[in-house]
Protein backbone atom coordinates (compact mmCIF):
# COMPACT_ATOMS: atom_id res chain seq x y z
CA UNK A 1 0.00 0.00 0.00
CA UNK A 2 1.26 3.48 -0.82
CA UNK A 3 1.05 6.41 1.53
CA UNK A 4 0.05 10.02 1.13
CA UNK A 5 2.60 12.39 2.59
CA UNK A 6 0.79 14.94 4.72
CA UNK A 7 2.29 17.93 6.46
CA UNK A 8 0.69 20.78 8.34
CA UNK A 9 2.10 24.09 7.25
CA UNK A 10 0.76 27.03 9.20
CA UNK A 11 -2.97 26.50 9.28
CA UNK A 12 -3.00 24.71 5.92
CA UNK A 13 -2.60 21.13 4.88
CA UNK A 14 -0.09 20.18 2.24
CA UNK A 15 -0.57 16.81 0.59
CA UNK A 16 2.70 15.86 -1.06
CA UNK A 17 2.51 13.78 -4.18
CA UNK A 18 4.25 13.04 -7.41
CA UNK A 19 3.76 13.31 -11.12
CA UNK A 20 0.19 13.31 -12.28
CA UNK A 21 -2.09 12.07 -14.97
CA UNK A 22 -2.68 14.15 -18.09
CA UNK A 23 -5.91 15.67 -16.75
CA UNK A 24 -7.31 16.67 -13.41
CA UNK A 25 -9.71 14.17 -11.89
CA UNK A 26 -13.45 14.60 -12.28
CA UNK A 27 -16.33 12.67 -10.78
CA UNK A 28 -15.97 9.78 -13.22
CA UNK A 29 -12.22 9.39 -12.80
CA UNK A 30 -11.35 5.95 -11.41
CA UNK A 31 -9.93 6.08 -7.92
CA UNK A 32 -6.82 4.27 -9.14
CA UNK A 33 -6.00 7.34 -11.25
CA UNK A 34 -6.74 9.70 -8.38
CA UNK A 35 -4.37 7.76 -6.14
CA UNK A 36 -1.69 7.74 -8.83
CA UNK A 37 -1.57 11.53 -8.61
CA UNK A 38 -0.94 11.39 -4.87
CA UNK A 39 1.38 8.36 -4.88
CA UNK A 40 3.71 9.18 -7.76
CA UNK A 41 7.39 9.96 -7.24
CA UNK A 42 8.85 12.57 -7.32
CA UNK A 43 6.27 15.03 -5.94
CA UNK A 44 4.64 17.48 -8.32
CA UNK A 45 2.97 19.89 -5.92
CA UNK A 46 1.34 22.00 -8.64
CA UNK A 47 -0.43 18.92 -9.99
CA UNK A 48 -1.46 17.86 -6.51
CA UNK A 49 -2.92 21.30 -5.79
CA UNK A 50 -4.88 21.16 -9.04
CA UNK A 51 -6.15 17.68 -8.19
CA UNK A 52 -7.20 18.83 -4.71
CA UNK A 53 -9.19 21.67 -6.26
CA UNK A 54 -10.85 19.19 -8.64
CA UNK A 55 -11.79 16.88 -5.75
CA UNK A 56 -13.20 19.87 -3.87
CA UNK A 57 -15.31 20.70 -6.93
CA UNK A 58 -16.70 17.15 -6.95
CA UNK A 59 -17.52 17.45 -3.24
CA UNK A 60 -19.18 20.86 -3.79
CA UNK A 61 -21.30 19.42 -6.60
CA UNK A 62 -22.39 16.45 -4.50
CA UNK A 63 -23.16 18.79 -1.58
CA UNK A 64 -25.39 20.90 -3.85
CA UNK A 65 -27.18 17.75 -5.03
CA UNK A 66 -27.75 16.76 -1.39
CA UNK A 67 -29.28 20.18 -0.69
CA UNK A 68 -31.61 19.93 -3.72
CA UNK A 69 -32.77 16.56 -2.38
CA UNK A 70 -33.61 18.17 0.97
CA UNK A 71 -30.59 16.83 2.83
CA UNK A 72 -28.37 19.13 4.85
CA UNK A 73 -25.21 20.50 3.29
CA UNK A 74 -22.01 19.12 4.77
CA UNK A 75 -18.95 20.13 2.75
CA UNK A 76 -19.90 23.77 2.23
CA UNK A 77 -20.32 24.24 5.99
CA UNK A 78 -16.79 23.07 6.81
CA UNK A 79 -13.94 25.43 7.58
CA UNK A 80 -10.73 25.24 5.52
CA UNK A 81 -9.18 22.59 7.76
CA UNK A 82 -12.33 20.46 7.58
CA UNK A 83 -12.43 20.75 3.80
CA UNK A 84 -8.76 19.73 3.50
CA UNK A 85 -9.32 16.81 5.83
CA UNK A 86 -12.34 15.70 3.81
CA UNK A 87 -10.29 15.74 0.59
CA UNK A 88 -7.61 13.65 2.33
CA UNK A 89 -10.26 11.16 3.51
CA UNK A 90 -11.66 10.87 -0.03
CA UNK A 91 -8.20 10.19 -1.47
CA UNK A 92 -7.52 7.59 1.26
CA UNK A 93 -10.87 5.95 0.51
CA UNK A 94 -9.88 5.83 -3.15
CA UNK A 95 -6.83 3.84 -2.11
CA UNK A 96 -9.10 1.24 -0.54
CA UNK A 97 -11.48 1.14 -3.53
CA UNK A 98 -9.35 1.71 -6.66
CA UNK A 99 -12.01 0.49 -9.10
CA UNK A 100 -14.65 2.95 -7.88
CA UNK A 101 -15.24 6.33 -9.47
CA UNK A 102 -14.22 9.39 -7.48
CA UNK A 103 -17.89 10.37 -7.12
CA UNK A 104 -18.69 7.11 -5.35
CA UNK A 105 -16.00 7.62 -2.73
CA UNK A 106 -16.80 11.31 -2.29
CA UNK A 107 -20.51 10.58 -1.85
CA UNK A 108 -19.79 7.94 0.79
CA UNK A 109 -17.54 10.33 2.71
CA UNK A 110 -20.23 13.06 2.61
CA UNK A 111 -22.92 10.60 3.71
CA UNK A 112 -20.78 9.48 6.63
CA UNK A 113 -19.96 13.06 7.60
CA UNK A 114 -23.65 13.98 7.40
CA UNK A 115 -24.59 11.06 9.63
CA UNK A 116 -21.96 12.01 12.19
CA UNK A 117 -23.09 15.62 12.12
CA UNK A 118 -26.70 14.56 12.64
CA UNK A 119 -25.69 12.61 15.76
CA UNK A 120 -24.27 15.79 17.26
CA UNK A 121 -27.45 17.80 16.79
Amino acid sequence: MRNIGVALIGSGLLIAAGTAQAADPNGQTPCSEVRAIFDAEPPNLATVKSAVLSIEAVLESLDAQRAKAGRPRVFSKLNAEGRETTVAIVTASCGEHPADALTERAAEVLDTAGAIRALGQ
